[in-house]
């Protein structure tokens, strides 16, 4: 699931936009993650995950959301390039490999 569908979703259950998430949590000085997860938790009846999205928009504001994070990383490579994986190479010359034991087959 995406980071706006956690958003959207976390609307729909509360009817609250994130904007106005973030003006409640301004006016009851919430700054920190934990307690922030917490209140939403507690008096909005969210879960965990869609909780934890809000209170990352709360605490590193709407410009930080993952989707721009990961479309600056997506150009660059991974640092530290890991080593090819036999599954890799058998991919890259056609054959694929079984979902179930993650082993090479001839399929």
């Amino acid at each position: 699931m995406s980071f706006q569908a956690y958003l959207d979703n976390a609307e729909k259950q509360t009817g609250l936009t994130p904007r106005a998430f973030l003006d409640l949590a301004a006016e009851r000085n919430l700054t920190k993650h934990g307690e922030i997860v917490t209140w939403l938790k507690t008096e909005h009846g969210l879960g965990h995950g869609h909780a934890t999205a809000i209170a990352r928009l709360v605490t590193k504001g709407p410009s930080s959301s993952p989707s721009t994070t990961a479309k600056a990383c997506s150009t660059s490579t991974a640092w530290p390039p890991g080593p090819e994986t036999r599954a890799a190479r058998l991919n890259r010359s056609g054959r694929g490999t079984c979902r179930r034991r993650r082993r090479a087959c001839g399929r």
